[in-house]
């Protein structure tokens, strides 16, 4: 097995560049303003751990940059597929990486990707979106510049990534709103 697991992020960023048809910088550069709306990674607001005040504990199930939802009541939650589909990706590789770094939230069912380097859940990340085939990025590339306005990114993060509009068309337009207001905050390092 492999230990660099650089590059496997570079494996999953290529592979995503060549499949959506966009350049490697601007699928980070939109995985990055979507971790910043989802969790404020870079600011003094970080949050790691969803705040809700729809459970009794004060948390609710999303965790880490991307606020993937962990196991509740049995229900399997998004950071349960995003784990399978990163192993599944990885065993297809000729020559696989050590991703143990997977097994202290697997060993444990919490599925909590606030325990993981930035680098590790980018590559969950990146592993979920390629192995689901409607969440091609590229798709929401309306004007075919290979990357994504924060108009365009609004859309695939509301549509693909996001599980709160339900099919509500007007819920989906509001936080579509929401999105494109919160994207120019997020300041590059």
């Amino acid at each position: 097995m492999v230990t660099n697991l650089n590059n496997l992020l570079s494996e999953l960023l290529t592979k995503a560049s060549s499949n959506w048809n966009m350049d490697e910088e601007a699928i980070q550069d939109a995985m990055s303003k979507i971790a910043f709306h989802e969790s404020k990674f870079g600011t003094d607001d970080y949050t790691p751990v969803q705040v809700s005040d729809k459970a009794e504990s004060g948390y609710g199930p999303g965790r880490g940059l991307y606020q993937y939802e962990v196991d509740v009541d049995g229900e399997q939650g998004g950071a349960h597929t995003a784990i399978n589909r990163l192993i599944n990706f990885n065993k297809e590789l000729d020559n696989p990486y050590d991703i143990s770094f997977l097994d202290s939230i697997i060993e444990d069912k919490s599925y909590d990707f606030s325990q993981l380097t930035p680098e590790q859940q980018n590559m969950l990340f990146l592993a979920d979106k390629l192995e689901d085939e409607t969440a091609n990025m590229g798709k929401f590339d309306l004007d075919g510049d290979r990357m994504l306005s924060n108009e365009e990114l609004a859309g695939f993060h509301a549509d693909e990534h996001w599980a709160g509009h339900g099919g509500d068309e007007a819920v989906r337009s509001a936080f579509i709103d929401k999105l494109i207001l919160d994207y120019p905050y997020y300041n590059k390092p």
